[in-house]
């Protein structure tokens, strides 16, 4: 029942029914001395039962016994807890959260409150929506970006999302790829991949770095790292996959040409040290090969000398002699000279 302890005119009312929040005033003893439209679609209550009615019957039964020390702590410091989020319940015990702001009205007839309420389980909904479309949007801004070719597809390897990396990767376009199987990136010893692998996907499996081959649209093959994860939705249910995949062709080319001037290297190591041991080996012959050749010309000086002073330059068996050391000293030459080679290699 209405128990105003000042009079209500037409107007106050249409000025209070004009606010898009719920408005009640509030005495000092907690009764509600006013309230407009938007406070009774709010609560439930019309609004005669809103007036007069008690603003703790407004509270769930957990919150009332705290609510006189809340409303004497305001009236000493109107600036705190001006502004709250409450829980509040409906005529009908249906429990919401309410987004409160207070303001303390001095009259003739004494103090009250001015309480502005809403529902803020709309602001909750939105503010939910608002953050989830952000992280949306910026999940695809990073996938967008991202340098590793990044594919969505359905469980039967059609394709259904195409990053930019994907594009640059492969050379081909999203227009041109979307609802085409993956099969058609892949060469032909390697069709046989894709069964397996779905299975394992539709399996709830995971697959990570696995090394295999992709086409280029120029017809070129790419050496890849894939990795692959299901994509479950909000039941858990496995309804498709993605693939992230790494180009790691000049990787591996770098690769070759690392191993290929690794072994270059150690054919010349092996050759310097073929090399050295052959020098030290011509070295040391050709030390031999001189004093064969110093001991062949001290033996023909020799002889020469014997047929000299015996006066047998015609002996037979001498002039043999002098010829044999003659020979061995054209045989050590030959051999000093093939040494001199085998110390320049």
């Amino acid at each position: 029942m209405r128990e105003p302890s000042t009079e209500i005119t037409a107007t106050t009312e249409q000025l209070l029914d004009s606010s898009p929040d719920g408005v009640l005033i509030v005495g000092t003893d907690g009764l509600i001395r006013l309230a407009n439209r938007q406070a009774e679609a709010l609560f439930g209550y019309d609004r005669d039962e809103l007036v007069g009615l008690q603003t703790a019957l407004l509270l769930p039964v957990r919150d009332r016994p705290d609510l006189d020390g809340h409303r004497a702590a305001y009236y000493r410091n109107p600036t705190v807890g001006a502004a709250l989020e409450i829980a509040a319940v409906r005529k009908d015990g249906c429990e919401f959260p309410l987004d409160a702001s207070f303001s303390l009205l001095e009259t003739d007839d004494g103090q009250f409150v001015y309480a502005s309420v809403r529902d803020s389980s709309v602001r909750k909904t939105i503010e939910a929506r608002t953050e989830s479309f952000d992280a949306t949007s910026q999940m695809a801004a990073i996938v967008e970006s991202s340098e590793d070719a990044i594919i969505g597809k359905t469980l039967d390897g059609v394709i259904t999302a195409w990053n930019a990396g994907a594009e640059k990767m492969y050379g081909f376009s999203a227009e041109e790829m979307i609802g085409h199987n993956v099969s058609e990136l892949m060469p032909r010893d390697r069709v046989s991949e894709l069964v397996p692998i779905l299975e394992l996907l539709r399996n709830g499996e995971r697959i990570e770095h696995f090394e295999t081959k992709r086409l280029h649209r120029d017809g070129s093959v790419l050496d890849v790292s894939v990795s692959l994860s299901p994509v479950r939705d909000a039941a858990g249910i496995v309804t498709g996959a993605s693939t992230v995949a790494r180009d790691l062709t000049a990787t591996k080319r770098g690769e070759a040409d690392r191993l290929d001037l690794e072994d270059r290297l150690r054919q010349s190591e092996r050759l310097e040290s073929l090399g050295q041991l052959a020098g030290g080996v011509a070295h040391d012959f050709n030390n031999l090969l001189a004093g064969i050749m110093n001991y062949a010309a001290l033996v023909s000086d020799s002889l020469r000398e014997e047929m000299n002073r015996r006066q047998l330059s015609g002996d037979e068996a001498f002039v043999t002699a002098v010829q044999d050391v003659a020979e061995i000293t054209a045989v050590a030459r030959r051999a000093a000279a093939l040494t001199h080679q085998l110390l320049v290699f």
